[in-house]
């Protein structure tokens, strides 16, 4: 839900800015913060929280404080805008989910913290309310109280943990933030897989999938997307203006319809954690989306100023107005000096200065620093990159010197191998002919090549050996005489 670019305000224009869309987000902030209110005090109002709702909450007047139907809204503009920019940008998809994220995590961890701040000063002034209520909320339950965790799980809530768990008791509007962020990351990798033609028929078989196996809310991202490419294609503004206000009307009476409706109505019961309300509630965000663009009396108005400064601050006062609720808001109810219409009238002011505030510091230049991360991240990309193809020539350069290494060892050790292999040969050689017996009379050319082969073989091991002669006999005990027995020698010793 977080304030962006919305598209061009002409009809069937190219995407652009459309002013209406801005107007319609803020009028949809100051409905969740009327919600809220209802669901800390009158929550018999409140058909998520009361299952005996009157019929008014159900009537085209309940939409003043359908909080969960203007959270849809949230979610298709969300798709719309989305889809916009992952169209501008479809090549850079890591670029546009690491801005995403910081797009929505700055401002999430700044709310936290001021959320931990103002439940460090009244820490269970919500459950002194309920205490005090002869009928108390459910809702006042949904936050710390007592003990307050510290500052460091504050943020640590802000930046991941709520996006992980989807809610955080700090602020427990941040249930959205991880939709967000998700339904993005479909809308990015769709768009970057697809282009044309392809790309409508992968987000037409988007929608089964997300509804059989996925939280509904999914489908509004995809609604959204559709929306975008029916506007770029020309084909949303030709209707005549007759239909704009049918579907405004059409989604005025959707929207408003609560928990619980439907099953009351068609007599069943639900089969999953998601009430068919869902469902119509996306169907209303889209009606209201087609009459904020083509229905030209609605169309004005939320292009008048009030609504496009609630747009302007409405992601802010979507982010800090709980944690006045639960305290200042209880503790102001608590204390029972004040008529509760003033008490409203505190709420509303405070919320709206704070709001103010927090989109001066924290919202907008945040939004403007997206820019400076966008053109970081591209950067960074091609640094570790080079750095990952440095460690790859460092890791080869090492690999060829180990390689070198082992080859060096073991060509020193085949060749002290060889060396000892040819040595221990030489050796028996020489042995066996030292010890071979000769004839008593033998030719001299023959007595001549065995001289040289002998003298031959000493000079191969290089030294001459102080045996006997190979003709030389030992004594025996008998004192006879017989040829000496070769020493028994294993080949490679020598």
């Amino acid at each position: 839900m977080s304030r962006e670019s919305t598209g061009d305000r002409r009809h069937g224009a190219a995407p652009g800015r459309i002013l209406a869309f801005d107007g319609l987000r803020g009028v949809a902030a100051a409905i969740v913060v009327v919600f809220h209110y209802l669901c800390m005090v009158h929550w018999q109002y409140v058909p998520g929280l009361s299952v005996d709702a009157p019929a008014i909450s159900h009537s085209p007047l309940g939409i003043l404080w359908a909080g969960h139907f203007s959270v849809t809204v949230f979610f298709v503009l969300s798709g719309f805008v989305m889809a916009t920019a992952s169209d501008r940008r479809r090549d850079a998809l890591i670029a546009n989910v690491v801005v995403r994220y910081q797009r929505l995590a700055v401002p999430v961890v700044a709310s936290c913290l001021l959320a931990w701040l103002l439940l460090s000063l009244a820490p269970s002034a919500a459950m002194q309310l309920a205490d005090a209520s002869s009928s108390p909320s459910v809702w006042l339950t949904y936050t710390h109280q007592g003990a307050i965790p510290g500052l460091g799980v504050a943020i640590a809530d802000g930046l991941l943990l709520n996006f992980y768990r989807g809610g955080s008791k700090f602020n427990n509007p941040l249930w959205t933030m991880q939709i967000e962020l998700i339904g993005s990351i479909i809308l990015f990798v769709l768009y970057w897989l697809s282009a044309g033609r392809m790309r409508i028929i992968l987000l037409y078989t988007a929608i089964p999938i997300i509804f059989v196996f996925f939280n509904v809310y999914y489908l509004s991202f995809i609604i959204g997307a559709l929306f975008y490419e029916y506007n770029k294609a020309g084909r949303v503004g030709q209707a005549p203006q007759w239909t704009g206000l049918a579907a405004l009307v059409a989604g005025v009476c959707l929207g408003a319809l609560g928990e619980g409706f439907w099953p009351a109505l068609l007599g069943i019961e639900t089969v999953r954690s998601e009430d068919p309300a869902w469902i119509s509630r996306t169907l209303a965000a889209t009606l209201l989306l087609y009459a904020a663009f083509h229905y030209r009396p609605f169309r004005t108005m939320l292009e008048r100023s009030v609504c496009q400064f609630l747009g302007r601050i409405s992601f802010s006062l979507y982010l800090i107005h709980v944690p006045f609720l639960y305290t200042l808001v209880a503790g102001l109810h608590l204390n029972g000096a004040l008529p509760e219409w003033l008490i409203v009238v505190i709420y509303l002011v405070v919320v709206t200065l704070v709001a103010i505030l927090f989109t001066r510091l924290v919202d907008e230049p945040n939004l403007a620093y997206t820019k400076t991360v966008r053109a970081k991240v591209p950067v960074a990309m091609a640094m570790m990159s080079r750095g990952a193809a440095s460690a790859g020539r460092l890791s080869n350069a090492w690999g060829l010197a180990e390689l070198a290494r082992e080859l060096s060892a073991k060509i020193r050790a085949n060749a002290q191998a060889a060396v000892s292999l040819l040595s221990g040969a030489g050796a028996a050689l020489v042995r066996w002919v030292r010890d071979w017996e000769l004839p008593e009379r033998i030719p001299l050319g023959k007595s001549l090549a065995w001289s040289a082969r002998a003298k031959g073989a000493r000079a191969f091991v290089g030294r001459a050996p102080a045996e006997p002669a190979p003709n030389t006999r030992a004594p025996t005990a008998s004192g006879a005489s017989t040829p000496s027995e070769p020493r028994s020698e294993s080949v490679g010793e020598g």
